[in-house]
């Protein structure tokens, strides 16, 4: 027998589990649901951030270009995330003094200027992210903390 090969009588060491003997029990569908919705939402408004941060000022016309789509690609998804939850509550997603009649008319248009059809300005976009964050501030309330530290809407 080979230095490197595994006698199936021999246990695993210690710290190593087949992935075939891992079975994963999900005592609660609904409860694993919403916590996957909520780091969901989180994770894409954590994409947001990073793309702001990477926002180049001193760029070509070309690059700010590519940098506005690349954020109204991230502000679309994350209000795409939010929907169901703005659905759910009612909210009014209406958007006044902008292009846009709604959040999820952003989305659709992935941030497209719907007179236009040029990619948000950078000041719309962060505007747009706001009332997402808004929103998401108030339905804060709605989110309540498992014993397990799991997050439910």
């Amino acid at each position: 027998m080979s230095e490197h090969s595994h006698d199936p009588n021999t246990p695993d060491p210690v710290g190593q589990v087949d992935a075939e003997e891992v079975e994963l029990h999900v005592t609660d569908p609904d409860d694993y649901h919403e916590t996957q919705r909520l780091r969901e939402i989180h994770d894409a408004r954590k994409e947001v951030r990073t793309t702001l941060r990477e926002l180049d000022r001193y760029a070509t016309p070309e690059e700010h270009h590519k940098q506005k789509l690349s954020l109204c690609d991230a502000v679309a998804f994350y209000i795409a995330e939010l929907e169901e939850l703005i659905h759910a509550t009612g909210h009014d997603d209406s958007l006044e003094g902008t292009p846009w009649d709604s959040l999820r008319q952003y989305t659709t248009m992935m941030g497209a200027n719907p007179e236009t059809n040029e990619p948000a300005s950078y000041e719309a976009s962060i505007f747009i992210f706001r009332q997402a964050n808004n929103f998401l501030a108030e339905a804060k309330p709605l989110v309540t903390e498992q014993d397990e530290n799991e997050w439910t809407v």
